[in-house]
Parts: structure tokens; sequence; C-alpha cells
């Protein structure tokens, strides 16, 4: 019996980038029904870094500096046979020029109060944006999976999932249909 191919694993480069009032760049491609981190996929043999900042500039018109990697998601493939992904997030740090110039026939994009995050994106995208955003402000790097944290070792009482709110007291387990997360049902 022969195998089917596995799918490439596709890289996603976004960029966490914040207005001096402290609300997040986010963008809506065409079609979306919600907004997520200005960036996209990393062509091969390009750089992450080098690609985010491309694509932050045709989705928004804004010249961009990466700072560092915040956050690594791994996003489960959503049918079988469908890539998974990985998304890279920079932390481009708070920006002077604040006006958006997005390309005719380019995503929406719009500034976004922290707050309203939930409103606006995905329960998935929200809790990855969040991690990234306390990772940048702790100078720490958030690991996730489908925007829950991903645990090694023991995990402090009382912490609950940035994506559901559920308690993580007990660690985050291993399968995906033992995860507490309704990110990723």
């Amino acid at each position: 019996m022969a195998s089917s191919p596995v799918p490439p694993t596709v890289i996603v480069g976004q960029a966490l980038v914040a207005h001096p009032t402290g609300a997040l760049l986010l963008v809506r491609p065409a079609g979306a029904d919600f907004f997520r981190l200005p960036g996209g996929v990393v062509p091969h043999g390009v750089g992450d870094g080098e690609a985010t900042v491309a694509a932050v500039r045709g989705q928004t018109g804004l010249a961009v500096r990466l700072q560092r990697l915040v956050a690594k998601d791994f996003v489960r493939p959503p049918r079988p046979g469908a890539p998974a992904e990985i998304h890279l997030v920079h932390n481009a740090g708070q920006v002077r020029e604040t006006a958006l110039r997005p390309n005719a026939g380019g995503p929406e994009a719009r500034w976004v109060p922290r707050e309203e995050l939930g409103s606006w994106c995905e329960p998935a995208l929200a809790a990855r944006v969040r991690a990234a955003v306390l990772a940048a402000l702790t100078g720490t790097f958030a690991e996730l999976d489908t925007g829950c944290p991903m645990r090694r070792g023991p995990v402090p009482e009382q912490q609950d999932c940035p994506a559901c709110l559920n308690s993580l007291s007990h660690g985050a387990p291993t399968a995906q249909a033992e995860r507490p997360c309704a990110a990723t049902r």
C-alpha cells in the first residue's frame, strides 16, 4: 500500500506592531472573516524576518524593524492532507508612523485596542497575539500549540490558557483530543 505524500509544513512570518496608544496592527485579507497579524507565508530560500518585513510593508504601507522573535505557534492542519503551519511572531515594537496605506486590492488594515482582540480575531489567533505581547513585554518567548501554551515541567497553580481560559494547572495534555482548549476544537 503506497502512502500519501506528507504535505510540507508552511512557515508564516508575522509582526507584532504597536501604535503609540498601545493598539495593535491587524489585517484582514480579502474574503477572510477575521483579522490577523500582518505578515505571510515565507517563500523558500527567504529568511522569515525578511519576508515578514516585506509583507508588512505590502499589506499596510508601514516600514517596520523587527526586534526579536517572541512567539512560535504550531498550527495543526485543519483537515487531512492540508499542511501544518508554524507561525513565527516577531516583535516590531511601537511605530512612529501610524498612517496605514494598504495596497489597492490588498487586505484591510486597522489598529485594534488589545482588549478588543477577541472581537476581531478567532480565539486561537487572539491567544497567539496575547502570548506574543506578554513575551515582548517580559523579555520571554512563547511556544504555542494552536494558541495554547506548550508546557515543559510543572505549571504554576491557577494559570489559565489565554485561548480558552481553562486552567492549565495540571499541565497541557499531549493528545489534541485531550486538550482542554476550545481553540483546538
